[in-house]
C-alpha cells in the first residue's frame, strides 16, 4: 500500500479502498480516488488492519505531515469542547456604547469559541447575535497580535450595518466600507490611516473576484482574519465570489463563517463553506470528491440524493467546528404562528392560468390599441412557471413589454381585507416577489402612508423606512425579500403577509427572521399569511402550493444538516 495526495485527494495505490465511500478507480494513476481528510484516513487503516505506525510508513511525507497536523487541530476542537462543556470562558470586555446590555450566555461561547479557535462556524438563526459575538471575538484577536486587521464580506445591503454594529459593540475597532469603483476600492485599500491594528474592512460578496489580487496581498503581507456574514453567498463553489473567498481564507489567520441558513438547495451546500472554515480538514479540500462521497447524481430530477446516512455524517462532522443556536432555545421569542388563505382565482385568470400551463400561452380577454388580441409566450418551462406565479397575483406581462392587469384580482382583495381589519391593532409586513406586485400594494394602501424597500428603494430610502416602521410613524411596510430580508430590524411587526414569493428558501426564511428576533419579545406571536391562490370553481391547486411544498422539502433537508446541538 501507497497513500499520496493530489487535486486535494488522496490515491491509495496496491490495496483494494472500494468499501471506502466515494471510492473511485483512477486509471491513469494506478490508484483509488479517495476524500482526504481524517475519516478516510482512520478507515483505511481499519480496513487494512495495521497499527498507527505501520500505517504512517504508507502514508508519503506531504500525506503524514498533513495527517499530523490536521489531528492536532481536531484535537484541539474536542479539548474545547471539553472545556466550554465545563463551564470555561475567554474573559472578554463585552462593550456596549448604548444600553450597556449584557451578553446572552449563548453569545458568551460563541465569542469564546471563535476566540480560541483558528476557524468556526456560527450556525445560528437570524437574530441571536451572531455580529455581536463575532465583534468580541475580532476584538481579542487584534488585543492579542494574532491578527492586524479583519475582512469582514457580506451581501452590499448589510454592509452599514456592520458600521453600525462595531460602533455600537467595540471601543477598539474601526471600520473602514469598501465602497464605490474597483479603483476607489483598491486605494482605500492601501491608504495609510487604515493599516492601524484594529481596522475592519467590510466588502459586499460582489466585488470579491474584482479585488482578489489586491486583497490577497494583504492577507499574504499581513496578519488578517476573515469574517463571512451570509456565508452561504459562497455555497457553489465554482462562482467567482466563492472561489475569491476561498482563496481568502487560505491566507487568513483567523476565519469565522457566519449563517442562520447554511443550507439553500441541498446539503452539498455545505462544503466551499466549511472548506472556508477549516480548509478541508472536515470535508477534503476536492469539491468533485466530497460530491462522490455523500451523494448520488439523481439521472431524473438532476439533483444529488444524499446517500444513505449521509446527512446524518454531514451532521456528526460539522459539529465538532461549528455553534448551532435556534431562537427557540436561547431568546425568550413569542412563538410563530402559521396561517394559509387559498383564494379562488377569478374566471379569467383560470383560463389564463390553463393556457399557460399546459400550452406555454396565455391569450388574453382585452385587446391591443390596434385590435388585435394580445399574447403572452413563454418560451421555456422556466419562464411558464414565472408567468403562473404572475397571473396567480394578477397581471401577466404581454409580448409587447405591457403589463395585463385581470380587471379583478381575488388575492388583492383578500390582501386588502386583511390589512385594513388588522393595521389598527399591529403592525404589518407585507412582502411581495415582483417589482409590479410591490408598487400596486404601495398604491392600493397608499391611506397607511406605507415605507417601501424593494428593488427601486435607495440606500438612504431603506434605512429611513426602516426607522419609520420601527417608530411606529407608519404602520405598514412593503418588501421584496431579495432586498428587504437582510440586515433589517423589523420587530415592530407582529404580522407578515407573503402576497407572493419565489422558490429561495433563504429569502424565506431571512424574510420570517426581520420581525422575529431579540425585541420582538414585545408581541404576544408573530403571524404569517400565505395568500394562496387556488384554481376557480374547486379545480385544485396552483403554483402557490407548489412553492410552498418546495420550501417545506428544502427546510427539511437543512434541518437534518443542523440539528447538532451546540456546546454549552
Amino acid at each position: 500500500m501507497k497513500i499520496t495526495a493530489g487535486y486535494g485527494r488522496l490515491y491509495v495505490r496496491g490495496f483494494d479502498a472500494r468499501p471506502i465511500p466515494g471510492a473511485a478507480w483512477n486509471r491513469s494513476r494506478g490508484a483509488y480516488e479517495v476524500s482526504m481528510t481524517i475519516e478516510t484516513l482512520q478507515r483505511l487503516r481499519r480496513l487494512a488492519g495495521m497499527s498507527k505506525n505501520v500505517f504512517s510508513s504508507k502514508l508519503e511525507p506531504k500525506v503524514l505531515r498533513w495527517a499530523l497536523a490536521a489531528g492536532r487541530s481536531e484535537r484541539r476542537v474536542a479539548e474545547l469542547h471539553r472545556n466550554i462543556a465545563a463551564g470555561a470562558r475567554t474573559t472578554l470586555p463585552w462593550t456596549d456604547n448604548v444600553s450597556d446590555k449584557p451578553p446572552y450566555a449563548h453569545q458568551e461561547v460563541m465569542a469564546s469559541v471563535a476566540s480560541e479557535l483558528d476557524g468556526v462556524g456560527f450556525i445560528c438563526d437570524m437574530g441571536t447575535g451572531k455580529t455581536r459575538a463575532a465583534i468580541e471575538a475580532m476584538g481579542e484577536w487584534v488585543r492579542r497580535g494574532d491578527v492586524e486587521f479583519c475582512l469582514v464580506v457580506c451581501p452590499k445591503t448589510v454592509m452599514p450595518v456592520w458600521r453600525r454594529e462595531i460602533d455600537r459593540w467595540s471601543d477598539t475597532l474601526t471600520t473602514a466600507l469598501l465602497q464605490g469603483s474597483v479603483a476607489v476600492r483598491r486605494d482605500l485599500l492601501r491608504r495609510e490611516e487604515h493599516f492601524r491594528p484594529g481596522t475592519v474592512f467590510v466588502l459586499n460578496y460582489e466585488a470579491t473576484w474584482r479585488l482578489d489580487a489586491t486583497i490577497s496581498k494583504l492577507f499574504k503581507d499581513r496578519k488578517c482574519a476573515l469574517i463571512l456574514d451570509e456565508g452561504h453567498k459562497i455555497r457553489n463553489p465554482r462562482s467567482k465570489q466563492s472561489k475569491a473567498c476561498i482563496g481568502f481564507a487560505r491566507g487568513a489567520r483567523r476565519n469565522l463563517l457566519l449563517t442562520g441558513t447554511p443550507i439553500i438547495q441541498g446539503a452539498h451546500d455545505i462544503w466551499s463553506q466549511w472548506y472556508v472554515i477549516d480548509l478541508g480538514v472536515t470535508f477534503g479540500a476536492n469539491f468533485a470528491q466530497f460530491k462522490r462521497e455523500f451523494f448520488r447524481d439523481n439521472p431524473w430530477t438532476h439533483k444529488l440524493d444524499p446517500i444513505g446516512n449521509a446527512l446524518q455524517e454531514i451532521n456528526d462532522r460539522i459539529a465538532r467546528r461549528g455553534l448551532r443556536y435556534k431562537k427557540v432555545d436561547c431568546l425568550d421569542l413569542p412563538p410563530k404562528v402559521f396561517n394559509r388563505i387559498e383564494i379562488p382565482m377569478t374566471a379569467e385568470q383560470d383560463d389564463a392560468y390553463h393556457a399557460m400551463a399546459e400550452d406555454l400561452i396565455a391569450w388574453l380577454a382585452d385587446r391591443g390599441s390596434d385590435g388585435t388580441e394580445r399574447v403572452a409566450t413563454a418560451a421555456t418551462a422556466l419562464t411558464a412557471l414565472l408567468r403562473l406565479t404572475q397571473i396567480t397575483s394578477g397581471f401577466l406581462p404581454t409580448e409587447d413589454g405591457e403589463i395585463y392587469r385581470f380587471p379583478e384580482s381575488p388575492k388583492m382583495g383578500a390582501l386588502r381585507e386583511l390589512v385594513n381589519e388588522q393595521i389598527t391593532t399591529q403592525q404589518i409586513i407585507v412582502w411581495a416577489w415582483y417589482n409590479h406586485d410591490v408598487e400596486t400594494i404601495l398604491d392600493e394602501f397608499r391611506e397607511h402612508d406605507p415605507v417601501h424597500i424593494y428593488g427601486k428603494t435607495s440606500a438612504a430610502q431603506r434605512e429611513a423606512a426602516e426607522d419609520a416602521f420601527q417608530s411606529g410613524a407608519t404602520r405598514l411596510l412593503v418588501g421584496n425579500p431579495a432586498s428587504a430580508g437582510l440586515g433589517l430590524n423589523l420587530q415592530a411587526a407582529s404580522m407578515a403577509i407573503y402576497y407572493s414569493q419565489g422558490y429561495s428558501l433563504e429569502h424565506r426564511l431571512q424574510s420570517e427572521d426581520r420581525c422575529h428576533r431579540s425585541g420582538s419579545e414585545i408581541h404576544d406571536t408573530v403571524t404569517y399569511v400565505d395568500l394562496c391562490a387556488v384554481r376557480a370553481n374547486g379545480g385544485g391547486v396552483t403554483i402557490d402550493a407548489s412553492v410552498s411544498a418546495a420550501l417545506a422539502q428544502k427546510l427539511t433537508v437543512a434541518e437534518a444538516v443542523t440539528e447538532f446541538r451546540s456546546i454549552l
